[in-house]
């Protein structure tokens, strides 16, 4: 039979999920703290692509004007800026994912159930950022392609 010792002294009763609440505490704020700057850093790099394809757009103005007083189509137009917009991207992308694979050591420990390298995780942010890029793309290139080149070239 077993009995309590009345010496032993208790600090209370505790709830497993208490217990592991507390030692995953710090992880999980680590976890958040890394998806809300991860997001904010995919935010300002959207809004960067946008910033310099539209001062690109704007710079080449009387370029796009010209070609489509030529008689360039506006999807011809649109397709063209977004496709030299995607120029520098592609090997930002693929210096990214060298980078995390040569680093996925330091993360290592933050992973539970997840090998450090996914194959899901490396093909989903790929395409998760070339999505953004070619949405930050697409305003300008809408822009573009909707130059009026009669008005334009009487402005000038």
């Amino acid at each position: 039979m077993c009995a309590i010792d009345p010496e032993i002294a208790l600090l209370g009763p505790w709830h497993m999920r208490d217990i592991v609440g507390d030692t995953l505490g710090s992880t999980r704020l680590m976890a958040l703290m890394m998806a809300v700057f991860g997001f904010l850093a995919l935010g300002l790099g959207a809004v960067g692509i946008y910033g310099v394809t539209a001062q690109c757009v704007a710079e080449q103005r009387r370029d796009i004007v010209i070609r489509m007083a030529l008689g360039a189509e506006a999807t011809g137009v649109a397709g063209r800026t977004i496709v030299r917009g995607l120029v520098p991207v592609a090997p930002g992308v693929g210096v990214g994912l060298a980078i995390a694979a040569g680093g996925v050591g330091v993360l290592e420990e933050l992973l539970y159930g997840v090998p450090a390298l996914d194959p899901g995780t490396f093909v989903t942010a790929p395409m998760v950022l070339a999505l953004v890029a070619v949405a930050s793309l697409a305003f300008p290139a809408v822009r573009a392609s909707r130059v009026d080149p009669v008005r334009t070239l009487r402005e000038e």
